[in-house]
């Protein structure tokens, strides 16, 4: 069971987010550098929140989408702001392009304001990052999704609406949620979210759906798409929220005519399963999500046949391919895909394939450093920061092959990277994953990689004192300003220590909670413990 499951619900709105971005530059990192460049954010508290986003239409369990009475329509998602607001953190300021949600808690709320559900949502980075709107250049063109679950999910004792009680009985104590965000606007700090929730189901991955990969044609003008095959039910369920492009930033769809779901059998003529709708309204009511049925002999099919979106090139003209499953209906990805590891230590993941929508075992999967994800080397004066060096700080198998369900873990190992950056903590890695021996040619292949921050080992000083923590103290200072205008001066030695118990008290929470300190969580096991032991010290100037 995943997002696309029934029952399943879709909302819009607007989020908002108001990231800091003094550190989105490394050579802001320079503790030589008192002036950093502030860029278009400085005073930013990472603030991520969904505003005036309600519940657009449903899906029940049979198939059905007249909701009646049923209060579900119009009702509310939020996060719960309790205890304070979810953060929106970058990973390192050379890899900005796995930006996670973190300390975000979900309620929807009926119109007459009656909490029905909450629940945890799991950190997890955007994906699918891409240029979307079709007039416009830079972070406002940029479309991307975020895939994750609702943990620890608490239901109302006494539900108002069929929907709600569907979906608990299908979904219990976790939802799978997925939501698109473009158009984002720095000067209005927001931009446009659509979403789809529905059950999770234990087999899924929190950050993936296990169905179906739609790749673009090379140079093509849509992005990727998902599906999903209900052999029960025979229903197959298209997902293209994140796929087709608009005409400006948080606008419009780009008018692209007639779309077509269809089978692509090798050899033969297309099968067409139905027409797409993809209206500036449908986008808003679905997320661009959308059911056919199939009869005995397209179900067959579709079991073992890639799928395909056409695109009528003008009224009444030739079709053309804008989507296009593999070939061979192989889809591989990866459950975590962002790590933070102190050296030495060890973190696990799991690497899946998928062929046709259902679990591949014995397919060999390739591994490789690959930077090409980071944001690096960066020159700081005369000064080289470079990235993914070096390598023997970061250990993983050049291969792994699939076992029974098409999984295979693995185990990312880490050691001391040493001090590559100089006055950034530590250094960032990506590795590629992929199948071996490639995909469609014909076909843009979804690029898959781990990104990785490995900190350098410190010598903790048996007796830590002001001077071994103030550099660490100054450089979140001059980073986040935030803090030092509406907080704590970290820079000052006085008001650390007169706040030296709330200090330490947000810096002790999971890294799951809101109100974690260090927001950005890169703060290594070493400096942390070494700053603890100073709180416990009595803060010695």
């Amino acid at each position: 069971m995943s997002y696309l499951s029934l029952p399943r619900l879709h909302f819009a709105g607007i989020f908002m987010t108001n990231p800091s971005t003094v550190n989105n530059s490394a050579c802001n990192y320079n503790p030589l550098v008192t002036d950093p460049d502030p860029s278009w954010n400085p005073d930013g508290p990472a603030f991520w929140q969904f505003q005036d986003c309600t519940v657009k239409s449903v899906v029940y369990a049979d198939g059905s989408t007249d909701p009646g009475d049923d209060p579900i329509i119009g009702a509310s998602l939020a996060g719960t702001d309790n205890p304070s607001t979810a953060k929106l953190v970058d990973l390192d300021p050379m890899q900005q392009m796995v930006s996670q949600i973190w300390g975000l808690q979900l309620q929807l709320s009926l119109s007459s304001g009656s909490g029905q559900f909450t629940g945890d949502f799991q950190p997890v980075a955007f994906a699918d990052l891409w240029q979307r709107a079709q007039s416009s250049q830079g972070d406002f063109a940029l479309s991307a999704f975020y895939q994750s679950v609702l943990r620890k999910v608490s239901w109302s004792e006494s539900l108002d609406s069929r929907f709600l009680k569907e979906l608990k009985a299908a979904g219990g104590e976790s939802l799978s949620i997925k939501f698109i965000v473009d158009g984002y606007s720095t000067d209005r700090k927001n931009g446009r979210v659509v979403g789809t929730i529905g059950p999770a189901g234990q087999e899924e991955p929190d950050n993936f759906l296990v169905g179906r990969l739609l790749g673009p044609p090379r140079g093509g003008s849509f992005y990727f798409g998902y599906a999903h095959l209900d052999d029960k039910a025979r229903r197959l369920t298209l997902d293209l929220g994140n796929s087709l492009p608009t005409t400006t930033p948080g606008g419009p769809p780009a008018d692209v005519g007639r779309l077509l779901l269809v089978l692509r059998p090798e050899g033969s003529l297309p099968v067409v399963i139905g027409e797409v709708a993809h209206s500036q309204q449908d986008y808003s009511n679905t997320a661009y999500v959308q059911d056919f049925s199939l009869n005995a002999k397209q179900l067959d099919l579709a079991r073992k046949t890639p799928i395909g979106l056409l695109q009528q090139v003008r009224q009444g003209g030739n079709w053309r391919t804008v989507l296009q499953e593999n070939g061979d209906g192989l889809f591989v990805n990866a459950t975590p895909l962002v790590f933070r590891m102190d050296a030495g230590t060890r973190s696990p993941a799991s690497i899946m394939a998928v062929q046709f929508g259902k679990p591949l075992p014995g397919r060999k999967i390739d591994l490789r450093f690959d930077s090409r994800p980071l944001q690096g080397p960066v020159p700081c004066g005369k000064t080289l920061l470079p990235v993914a060096s070096p390598e023997t700080a970061l250990q993983f198998p050049a291969s792994v092959t699939t076992g029974p369900g098409g999984r295979v873990p693995l185990e990312l190992r880490s050691s001391d990277p040493g001090n590559p950056r100089h006055y950034i903590d530590g250094q960032v890695y990506g590795v590629a994953f992929a199948p071996s021996g490639g995909g469609d040619p014909r076909l843009t292949q979804r690029q898959t990689f781990f990104s990785l921050l490995v900190h350098t080992r410190i010598a903790i000083p048996t007796s830590p004192t002001w001077a071994d923590v103030e550099p660490i103290f100054s450089q979140y200072a001059k980073l986040y300003p935030f803090m030092t205008n509406n907080i704590v001066d970290l820079a000052d030695y006085d008001a650390v220590k007169q706040s030296a118990a709330s200090i330490r008290s947000v810096m002790t929470l999971p890294p799951s909670d809101p109100r974690y300190m260090p927001v950005t969580r890169d703060l290594s096991g070493d400096k942390q413990k070494m700053i603890i032991d100073w709180f416990d010290a009595g803060a010695p100037r």
